[in-house]
């Protein structure tokens, strides 16, 4: 799930309480990006510039979808500019979002954290508790949404997101 917060000194209290809740701080987890946009999916290829590494990550998804399946294939750094030329050949035609984000992650009970930073999107939160199967979905919102009432942050519907996330491909001339 992801919260939107309107600027950095917010972004700033939200670190501050989320550290003073007990959150395990993960580390810096910068990242480059690449989305190809497909009708029900979403493919990037990510550089994690902390993590010297890259990744291709398939999310089987609608805009603003709560839930998502997720496959992900890791390879080194210093591949990730032939996998961006691979995907430039076989999805030629098919939307590209190049973005960069600043962010470190944390983990607060078994829910996810993710506090960024990005052009597109400005300062943002991410929640997600990954699940094995697909009952399992229900409850892992449920401790997402805890989660997020205990920070005192508000996280957007299927419907704010889907909205908020074709309001910034159409600024970016994508859509």
């Amino acid at each position: 799930k992801l919260a939107v917060l309107p600027d950095e000194a917010e972004y700033e209290v939200f670190i501050k309480k989320l550290i003073s809740c007990g959150a395990k701080d993960l580390g810096q987890n910068d990242t480059e990006n690449i989305f190809y946009l497909g009708e029900g999916y979403q493919l990037k290829v990510a550089k994690l510039l902390s993590k010297n590494k890259g990744k291709f990550a398939l999310k089987l998804r609608e805009f603003g979808d709560i839930s998502s399946e997720e496959v992900e294939v890791h390879f080194t750094l210093g591949d990730a500019d032939a996998a961006e030329r691979m995907m430039d050949v076989l999805l030629a035609g098919r939307k590209k979002l190049p973005t960069a984000q600043i962010r470190h992650d944390y983990l607060f009970g078994d829910v996810e954290i993710a506090a960024k930073y990005s052009d597109d999107w400005g300062y943002h939160i991410e929640f997600e508790q990954m699940v094995d199967t697909e009952g399992e979905i229900e409850m892992a919102l449920e401790a997402i949404d805890n989660v997020a009432v205990k920070l005192g942050i508000q996280t957007m519907t299927k419907e704010e997101a889907g909205d908020h996330i074709r309001r910034e491909l159409t600024r970016k001339g994508v859509l």
